[in-house]
């Protein structure tokens, strides 16, 4: 039997025994998909991967940050493979860029499919909400919601009232775009919140789900 626990507007299910945590291995090929060479778009940092099962093609596509330290930039790009243990990057990456207003970064989130389009949900350098952009073939995206965040920051007294950050996306079976981020208040506290939709461009904030651990004082 699970039990229910609430935090603050959310009712989380969870196990009522002791969680068993299997053991992991790190893969002998490590890193699976490496940093650029000098002078490329990603030859200072990878990061931020996130995996989605990309069904028409039959394929797992991984989206990532890359960064180059020459021209203080975050981009997307994208990974592809069939195991999934070995990764070939898209020819063409990287595949999505920040504009003038977002700064130094259009990435750090996540690439999903659903029905005939894939939606890009990412922070840009101002970190004041999650944005929208979509394709129907991964290469050419086109910023939704004229530019503006589809989950944007709360407002005074809000679990996110000074930061949105870090969206991790699923669509559920029923086709409900899930979106995990990160919030941060005004007294630069964090935690964990949670959002619902049904077309990826009009979210319901459900709330906070926990808060992020502290460490050695410290609210990372």
């Amino acid at each position: 039997t699970a039990a229910s626990v609430s935090y603050d507007t959310m009712a989380v299910s969870q196990p009522a025994g002791p969680i068993t945590i299997p053991a992991y291995s790190r893969y002998v090929s490590n890193p699976i998909v490496p940093k650029g060479s000098a002078g490329t778009w990603e030859a200072t940092d990878v990061a931020n991967p996130d995996v989605f099962w990309d069904a028409p093609n039959l394929r797992w596509v991984m989206s990532y940050s890359g960064y180059s330290l020459a021209d203080n930039k975050w981009r997307l790009g994208l990974a592809y493979s069939t195991d999934p243990l070995t990764w070939t990057k898209e020819a063409a990456n990287p595949v999505f860029s920040p504009n003038v207003s977002e700064g130094y970064l259009a990435c750090n989130g996540s690439v999903v499919y659903k029905t005939g389009t894939y939606y890009h949900f990412y922070n840009n350098g101002t970190f004041t909400g999650v944005f929208l952009a979509t394709s129907t073939d991964l290469l050419s995206w086109t910023r939704q919601n004229g530019g503006i965040a589809v989950i944007a920051q709360g407002g005074s007294g809000s679990i996110d009232e000074n930061r949105v950050a870090d969206p991790m996306v699923r669509v559920a079976d029923d086709g409900t775009f899930q979106c995990w981020y990160s919030a941060e208040n005004s007294g630069l506290v964090r935690c964990y919140a949670y959002a619902t939709s049904t077309d990826g461009a009009i979210w319901t904030k459900q709330g906070k789900l926990f808060a992020k651990p502290t460490f050695a004082g410290l609210n990372p």
